[in-house]
């Protein structure tokens, strides 16, 4: 297994320079920047799209990996935002009543506690949301236009290359993009102090309303990059067969 050189916002000749990547094999580790993940209660593991994945439950078990605040972990800098991209390999098998949150920067205070998340709409589409300000109402959010497969691994790549709409969605190594909505006055996204919830979202933890229901697998996070369709399609294309980090 290829070693991939830690430092973010380029990439290395041995591939992807993610700023953080968790595997799920067994674990909650992130190698990189020791961005390091903890369970709610008993970790929970099953089989994955490359060795194990983090798995949530497929009913109301209320389970999370939580990932402590890093300004690594935020898609922001000095003059506003920056790139970023976010990819992982998704299974469901159900929608919770208010969407299946996936990876979520926010925490359970009023104010401007909320960076961004990515989730499964009520409907079954993926949906980037991004926040501003102190209001709730000051966001964008890009939205993808086809239905996650129910029973299926998904391979999802969520790239912005700084801008208020300069956001795609890649399903399976293809940009299904639907339309870009903004609400409110968005400027750039919030820099807090939140953590990061993997599996759901802090607004309700303890809730199943926001649950994912399924497995997460093979998360990687890059800050100051947003990867090209070339790379992407590279990156997926090499499945469950690709050394990942």
């Amino acid at each position: 297994m290829s070693r991939r050189t830690t430092y973010y916002g380029a990439s290395s000749a041995s591939g992807i320079a993610w700023t953080a990547y968790w595997n799920a094999n067994g674990n909650t580790n992130e190698p990189y920047n020791g961005l390091n993940g903890v369970w709610n209660a008993t970790s929970h593991y099953d089989t994955g799209k490359d060795g194990q994945a983090f798995d949530f439950g497929s009913g109301n078990q209320n389970r999370w990996v939580t990932v402590a605040d890093n300004d690594l972990l935020s898609a922001t800098g000095p003059s506003g935002d920056v790139p970023f991209t976010l990819r992982m390999w998704i299974y469901y098998t159900g929608i919770s009543s208010k969407g299946n949150f996936l990876f979520c920067k926010r925490d359970d205070r009023s104010g401007p506690d909320t960076e961004y998340w990515l989730r499964l709409d009520d409907n079954g589409t993926y949906v980037l949301t991004r926040f501003s300000g102190a209001s709730q109402g000051n966001l964008v959010r890009t939205f993808s236009n086809v239905f996650a497969p129910l029973g299926q691994w998904v391979c999802v790549h969520v790239v912005c290359d700084g801008t208020k709409f300069g956001v795609d969605i890649y399903i399976n190594g293809v940009n299904e993009t639907w339309k870009h909505e903004g609400a409110g006055n968005y400027v750039d996204m919030n820099s807090t102090d939140s953590s990061v919830v993997i599996g759901s979202n802090p607004l309700s933890l303890g809730g199943n309303q926001f649950k994912h229901r399924g497995l997460i697998d093979e998360i990687g996070w890059l800050k100051g990059r947003a990867l090209t369709p070339s790379e992407i399609a590279d990156d997926y294309n090499g499945g469950a067969g690709k050394f990942y980090p």
